[in-house]
């Protein structure tokens, strides 16, 4: 039977399989007060599919009203097909704004890619495409498609019922013969389900909704999190090649996975003498760096090789592997040193949430665990440029399905502190005698934000280099002038990334009376997720990963200012759980210095945190508006 919360009513035969009564123009017509801002809707958004022996068949109907110029992404039609799940037709029909057929088309006049990049001939989904192209607005655009899929497995995932414009109809089945062997859950919008079995012993569910709202389109939703109300779906049994699933805990799916990849390690059972008392995690540390070095991540999935990893010796000898591959290669060479571990599936951070209570098969990734002691020891082989003890964000802090010889055992993954993810600016600012400011900036960067800028700047040509620097300052050449730069340790990740930067303010400071200004803090801006509009949000703001931001910042002047005051900025300090700032200045005869340190210690601000995020964005605005004032004799 299914789990979940969800009631379940038994339905004739006549109810399981009535016919679809498509939903009215007239019931879109109140959504028509604001279509126009969405530039399209949903007529209708229809998905059945049967269940037969291990496989099933899927039927899809689509109906959409473009309504103006906004809605034409909405014109682009977009199917894929794989090994285990075959896109056997197409019928895609047009309609101008008179209700005149305009188009007819079908599968063989779409196009057809298969593979990606340098190495497509991994990767077996092909998709088919067709862009409908209709003069005029309004239009109508109905496609119906037909799969047919080998493997149950396909049915993981479910649906999204909720999008960025209006529904006006949804329904989704599930029919299976005999028992109802699927787990769901709905998330979102509440949506129960009919449930049933009709005379010939098939039991189905149906998911229906009418006038569904399309949702907000909002900045920094962190995913998992966010809006688009959607019904998950986990098989129970299938059938994968030879490989056989009957589960409905994470256990089971634990244990499916290592049964799966169990014979691709290599090492030997017994211990060698290599194992004795060494330093472990120096050992672990070397073995890390040696494969995040030689071996090159691609993406391979053909069939169940999606699943199912390369062997180790293959993925050794020809220097190359996806996540799974890379992973296991890892495992078994820390295996034959007789360090436990063991791979972890994920959901990584930028996917979405790893629900603990709907145990299914809704990974994307897999990295490796190593037990040393009492200590875990997280490491994802995939990330070239991360340094050993390092994730990347998008592993920090979630859910992980460790498949053991035991089964599937949920872990937490290690969590990142703002201080491994520094950026610390040293600089000296000179005022000259015609008031414009020379800047020397020392700037050392490590964490997340380090690896961020050495995968971008390391393909950078000079002008995207160039730019890069330049926007760094607030106002970027409109404000600044670059004299020259300089990277070190760009491509040595067991150092921090250091920029140094000459420039030049592109205008004189501001100079009132016998007042000269000099900001306090020349590079302090807000970020993104720092300018939210928090009024009426209903979704935490994502900040991505924890970090800090330190400066140290000393101003001098040219002899030819004859000072009689100099005033600072008052010290300031604010904290939260989330995190805060702390800022102090002194000043002397020749030279002000200013220090300022902002931490983010969390990767989400919470709904009930956005009063005192709010506060503290306000008092942020504040100190990045105050100056160093050089009052003249």
């Amino acid at each position: 039977m299914a789990t979940g919360s969800k009631s379940k009513v038994q339905i004739t035969l006549s109810l399981l399989f009535l016919n679809i009564m498509f939903f009215s123009v007239v019931n879109a017509g109140d959504a028509e007060k604001d279509i126009s801002e969405y530039g399209a809707y949903y007529e209708y958004i229809i998905n059945d599919r049967a269940v037969s022996g291990w496989g099933f068949t899927e039927i899809g109907k689509v109906k959409i009203m473009v309504i103006n110029p906004r809605g034409d992404d909405y014109s682009y039609i977009s199917l894929s097909e794989n090994k285990y799940d075959k896109l056997k037709s197409v019928e895609i029909l047009a309609y101008d704004k008179e209700g005149k057929e305009i188009l007819k088309k079908n599968k063989k006049d779409m196009t057809k890619y298969c593979g990606f990049g340098e190495y497509a001939g991994y990767k077996d989904i092909c998709y088919y495409t067709f862009d409908v192209d209709v003069p005029g607005y309004p239009y109508t655009i109905e496609y119906e498609y037909k799969k047919e899929s080998s493997s149950l497995f396909s049915l993981r995932g479910g649906i999204y019922f909720q999008h960025k414009i209006p529904v006006n109809h949804f329904k989704y089945s599930v029919s299976i013969p005999g028992n109802g062997f699927i787990s769901y859950k709905t998330y979102g919008l509440e949506l129960e389900p009919i449930a049933g079995r009709d005379p010939s012993g098939t039991f189905a569910y149906i998911w229906e909704k009418r006038d569904i709202p399309a949702y907000d389109d909002l900045d920094y939703i962190p995913a998992g999190y966010g809006p688009g109300g959607r019904v998950a779906i986990s098989p129970n049994r299938f059938k994968l090649e030879k490989y056989e699933f009957s589960g409905t805990d994470w256990r089971s799916i634990g244990q499916w996975y290592y049964e799966l990849s169990w014979d691709k390690y290599s090492f030997s059972s017994s211990p060698s003498a290599k194992q004795i008392d060494s330093n472990r995690k120096e050992i672990i540390k070397n073995i890390y760096e040696e494969i995040t070095r030689d071996i090159r991540y691609v993406l391979i999935s053909i069939g169940i090789g999606g699943w199912q990893p390369h062997e180790a010796a293959s993925v050794e000898k020809n220097a190359y592997g996806d996540c799974k591959d890379m992973s296991t290669l890892l495992i078994s060479r820390l295996r034959e040193v007789g360090i436990e571990a063991y791979p972890a599936l994920v959901l990584t951070r930028n996917k979405g949430v790893t629900d603990v209570d709907f145990p299914n098969f809704g990974f994307n990734h897999v990295i490796t665990v190593a037990i040393v002691g009492n200590d875990t020891l997280w490491m994802d082989p995939t990330c070239r440029l991360c340094p050993f003890g390092e994730l990347p964000y998008q592993d920090e802090g979630i859910n992980a399905l460790v498949a053991t010889n035991n089964g599937g055992e949920l872990w937490r993954t290690s969590v990142s502190l703002a201080e491994k993810n520094t950026t610390t600016r040293m600089m000296r600012i000179n005022i000259e005698k015609d008031l414009t400011a020379t800047i020397i900036t020392n700037i050392s960067i490590v964490g997340a934000y380090a690896r961020y800028l050495r995968g971008n700047i390391l393909r950078y040509d000079a002008d995207e280099t160039r730019r890069f620097i330049n926007n760094m300052f607030p106002g970027a050449e409109k404000r600044f002038r670059v004299k020259s730069y300089e990277f070190k340790n760009l491509e040595d990740i067991s150092k921090p990334l250091e920029i140094i930067i000459k420039a030049r303010t592109a205008k004189k400071l501001d100079k009132i009376g016998k007042k000269i200004y000099c900001p306090s803090l020349i590079f302090g801006q807000l970020s993104g997720f720092e300018k939210v509009d928090m009024e009426d949000r209903e979704y935490p703001i994502n900040l991505f990963y924890p970090d800090m931001e330190k400066d140290s910042i000393i101003i001098t002047w040219d002899k030819v200012f004859d000072l009689e005051s100099i005033s600072t900025p008052p010290s300031d300090n604010v904290s939260f759980s989330f995190g805060g700032y702390r800022l102090n200045s002194e000043s002397g005869d020749s030279l002000v210095a200013v220090n300022f340190e902002k931490s983010c210690e969390a990767y989400m601000i919470k709904i009930d945190e956005f009063t005192d995020y709010a506060f503290y964005i306000d008092k942020l605005k504040n100190i990045y508006k105050q100056y160093v004032k050089l009052k003249l004799k």
